[in-house]
């Protein structure tokens, strides 16, 4: 008896769809962070209203750009298996986490650059260069690390309400 080939839960439009949200949602929730907080300070709704259309045209390409180039081959790998709501909240959180791991090294790594670099001035407190975190500097970088991962957790739950389960036939066996 041979076994017939599985077939892929989710189909290419399926991935091409995926990426696509995925980057329409995170667009979303970064730009609602952006303009709830730029409300705080606003006078009046409209100013906050008229951005929205610069938030598109400059964030959106950029959304779309980095979840092709960095998230597509990780949800290339993750949905090649069936996706329940628990397992997009788990892989949500795990990219999430991930990015954000990569972008305070990154912006450690940079501030540390920085600071070794003699023509600029980089001096945060005191007399000598002081690259270290400051509890209230790691108190906002948690927070920004967990709105981040929030945001990637309801992305990746709104994908799957989408796209759905996947199609999960069984392997079934041929007799010759």
């Amino acid at each position: 008896m041979e076994t017939a080939p599985q077939q892929a839960p989710y189909s290419r439009r399926d991935f091409a769809r995926a990426v696509n949200l995925s980057a329409v949602f995170g667009w979303a929730g970064v730009t609602f962070v952006a303009l709830s907080d730029y409300l705080e300070h606003a006078q009046h709704f409209g100013d906050v209203l008229w951005m929205l259309p610069w938030y598109a045209l400059v964030g959106l390409p950029i959304a779309l750009l980095t979840c092709w180039l960095l998230l597509a081959p990780i949800l290339w790998l993750l949905m090649r298996k069936g996706m329940s709501y628990y397992r997009a909240a788990y892989c949500g959180a795990g990219v999430g986490s991930t990015f954000a791991i990569l972008g305070i090294a990154f912006s450690r790594y940079w501030d540390w650059r920085s600071s070794s670099d003699q023509a600029r001035n980089y001096r945060i407190g005191g007399d000598g260069v002081d690259v270290a975190l400051r509890p209230d500097e790691l108190g906002i970088m948690v927070l920004i690390s967990a709105g981040f991962i929030l945001i990637c957790v309801l992305s990746a739950l709104l994908v799957r309400v989408i796209l759905g389960p996947g199609h999960t036939d069984q392997t079934f066996e041929i007799q010759q």
